[in-house]
């Protein structure tokens, strides 16, 4: 008979046949169904960039989109003669500010405890990375999906012209959901 090594096996040298590889305890590919799956750790973010930096820069954005949902809300308020890109609803922009204040201490201890290897303020930090990213899934779904592309047009957009963002739209609102959620 042939003689062939047993794959992903250290140490075993040549063994006969097929049948020393399902007799073979160690061996990756004989495994039980049940077996786990072992997944290692990432080590880079970004095309070589460390973890450390990679968390740092999503907490960085994060911090950023908390800031303009701020201004965005405190210019409504003290400012509504101005055009701005958000709702008209008071509601909306109350909740989304309560929430961006929620977020920036969650943010500064995420960063601390990435300074401090402290997991637990990052799990923290994900629970509410989570949250925020169903919340955007509703907001561009309803948006985009749900009504239609000239339905809930801001000041913003009837300042530039309506009738050219109804024009523009359609496409924009096939695409943008599936860009902006990864889905391929």
């Amino acid at each position: 008979s042939r003689l062939h090594p047993i794959p992903n096996c250290r140490g075993r040298g040549r063994v006969a046949a097929t049948s020393a590889l399902e007799r073979h305890p160690e061996c990756p590919s004989r495994r039980p169904p049940d077996a786990m799956a072992y997944c290692r750790p990432s080590s880079q973010f970004c095309c070589g960039c460390s973890v450390v930096h990679g968390v740092q820069f999503i907490l960085l954005l994060h911090f950023a989109v908390n800031a303009l949902l701020l201004i965005e809300a405190v210019g409504m308020v003290f400012m509504p003669e101005r055009q701005w890109a958000s709702s008209d609803y008071f509601g909306i922009e109350v909740f989304l500010s309560g929430y961006a204040l929620v977020g920036f201490p969650l943010i500064a201890a995420a960063s601390w405890g990435v300074v401090s290897k402290t997991e637990s303020f990052l799990r923290v930090y994900m629970f509410y990375l989570w949250a925020s990213f169903v919340m955007d899934s509703y907001f561009i779904i309803k948006i985009f999906l749900a009504s239609g592309p000239c339905e809930g047009t801001s000041k913003l957009m009837q300042a530039v012209g309506s009738a050219f963002a109804c024009g523009v739209a359609p496409p924009g609102n096939n695409t943008t959901p599936s860009l902006l959620l990864g889905v391929p």
